[in-house]
């Protein structure tokens, strides 16, 4: 899937946001999500 990260488009394989986070080396830290520019407040993991 191709996506936007930070304003440059990426490859990723992961399906899920939790796996995306992984596939990008943010796992162990915080972060700010959006889909379709709507911020996501749902904390992962929880």
């Amino acid at each position: 899937m191709r996506i936007l990260v930070n304003g440059l488009q990426r490859d990723v394989s992961a399906a899920t946001l939790s796996g995306l986070l992984n596939e990008l080396g943010y796992e162990d830290q915080k972060v700010g999500t959006a889909v379709n520019q709507e911020s996501q407040t749902r904390r992962l993991g929880m």
